[in-house]
């Protein structure tokens, strides 16, 4: 559904979802410093992102590009660490997500890359 905007298959560039973003940007032509922008106002800053370390800021980062900003700031207010518990509560978003059965090895395969980076800071 990420690639379509106003009933028209736009595509994503840069993994910017056309479904949010094709109202104010034109997908097919944007730069990657439009695509910079929008991650780093959008995700990195409203997420609260910025002011975490590393590697949860990584963390909360990457589930508010994928699930929004609202539930990666949610799943911070109730588990702020670990790293660990908190992706473990992401993935149990994926269970109970319809679209389990297309995505699911997908969205396992990165939060497993999420938490071999978490782990490279131990």
């Amino acid at each position: 559904p990420g690639n379509w905007y106003n009933g028209q298959l736009v595509g994503t560039k840069y993994g910017i979802s056309a479904a949010v973003w094709g109202g104010q940007y034109d997908i097919p032509n944007l730069t990657r410093g439009q695509a910079l922008e929008i991650y780093y106002k959008h995700y990195w800053e409203a997420s609260g992102a910025d002011k975490l370390p590393w590697p949860m800021c990584l963390v909360v980062f990457d589930t508010a590009i994928n699930h929004g900003v609202g539930v990666a700031q949610k799943l911070l207010s109730s588990q702020p660490s670990p790293e660990e518990i908190y992706l473990g509560q992401r993935a149990l978003r994926y269970f109970d997500d319809p679209n389990w059965r297309l995505y699911g090895e997908a969205w396992g395969v990165r939060v497993g890359n999420l938490l071999d980076i978490v782990k490279e800071r131990d």
